[in-house]
């Protein structure tokens, strides 16, 4: 009987922390922040958790369908294949950078941490897997390499423009005398009037130049956002050749005024338009929109638009000064690092996304 009764009492116990380690675990699993899956050897995933569901794009009450492979939310397949022979080759792997396919097509970089723990055969044998979201961390970097270059770029515009202006300036008064004296008819008066003009894009540039490298603090005007860009919107709907493309808005009635710049501001807007127009071509839907973020006190613009999109290989470097993918005499490379700088002054933050053929 006493040892009946002593079993019974160490099972139970054993029973009690058994159920206590299990809820332990199970919270861990519940609550972590980062991805956790469970797949077999093939990448049959068995089972994730809340965070890794939502990193992946899915809602908490869906679920992933039955013998769905973690491999097909890797962008790049060979990702996969490279990271299952270093599991066969070590039992584990740590903090390989990988990027995740999210459901909305949408990708997030991330941190793929894993260990391989072996069944009785091949067959059972299962992965563990960490995967930590490192996308807003990565945009962070970006932008701080970003904030360095353009510094640097700024300092040496500034400078440059400095000592172009007054020349130019020069060139432009004595070609404009030299006008008031010519037959308006004469091929001469003619050659001066496209001396004027170059110049005067000579100076347009100079000018963005010296806005680009002036990091002076913006002007804090009382402004109707919402106003702004819908005046913007007007103003090149009827000024450009748009009448096969549509311009959608989307504008939160919610957003409180603001203290901007408004002439800053509306000089983005503008930019931001026009590089739609421009990627659109003849026919395509611009969208424009805003949000406000009550909880942190925030508002975004967005503008998309439907045109060829850009490169992978270019979208780092679109903010960079003189970068353009437009033909020779069509683009500066300056309107992005200006609206960079313009809204980097107002304590802002800028980003692009894109792919080819989608916007």
């Amino acid at each position: 009987i006493f040892l009946n009764q002593n079993l019974e009492k160490l099972v139970s116990e054993r029973t009690k922390a058994l159920a206590a380690s299990i809820y332990k675990y199970q919270r861990i699993f519940e609550v972590s922040r980062d991805m956790i899956l469970v797949s077999l050897k093939d990448g049959t995933i068995l089972d994730i958790n809340p965070a890794g569901l939502k990193i992946l794009g899915f809602d908490k009450s869906e679920t992933i369908s039955e013998g769905k492979k973690f491999q097909s939310f890797f962008e790049n397949p060979r990702d996969w294949q490279h990271l299952k022979k270093k599991i066969e080759n070590h039992g584990f792997t740590s903090n390989h950078e990988m990027t995740l396919k999210c459901r909305d097509g949408s990708t997030k970089r991330t941190l793929v941490t894993s260990v391989l723990e072996k069944g009785g055969n091949l067959s059972n044998d299962i992965i563990h897997f960490l995967v930590k979201d490192i996308e807003q961390r990565k945009m962070m970097e970006q932008q701080l390499i970003q904030a360095d270059k353009i510094a640097s770029i700024g300092e040496l515009s500034s400078g440059i423009a400095h000592e172009i202006n007054n020349p130019l300036g020069i060139i432009l008064g004595y070609t404009q005398l030299l006008l008031r004296t010519e037959d308006p008819g004469s091929e001469k008066y003619h050659d001066l009037k496209i001396i004027e003009k170059h110049v005067q894009t000579c100076k347009s540039i100079v000018e963005d130049l010296l806005i680009f490298a002036r990091s002076s603090k913006p002007s804090q005007d009382v402004i109707k956002l919402n106003k702004v860009l819908e005046d913007v919107a007007l103003f090149i709907q009827h000024h450009s050749k748009l009448e096969k493309t549509e311009i959608i808005r989307d504008y939160d009635q919610s957003l409180p005024p603001m203290l901007l710049d408004e002439k800053k501001i509306r000089q983005v807007i503008m930019n931001l338009i026009m590089n739609a127009t421009h990627a659109v071509g003849e026919k395509g839907i611009i969208g424009i929109s805003t949000r406000y973020y009550p909880d942190n006190n925030q508002v975004a613009i967005e503008v998309r638009d439907t045109g060829h999109g850009i490169d992978q290989k270019n979208l780092p470097r679109i903010f960079d000064p003189f970068f353009t993918t437009k033909p020779t005499g069509e683009g500066t490379g300056l309107g992005l690092s200006v609206s960079y700088g313009i809204i980097k002054n107002h304590g802002g933050n800028i980003f692009v996304k894109s792919e080819l053929g989608k916007g």
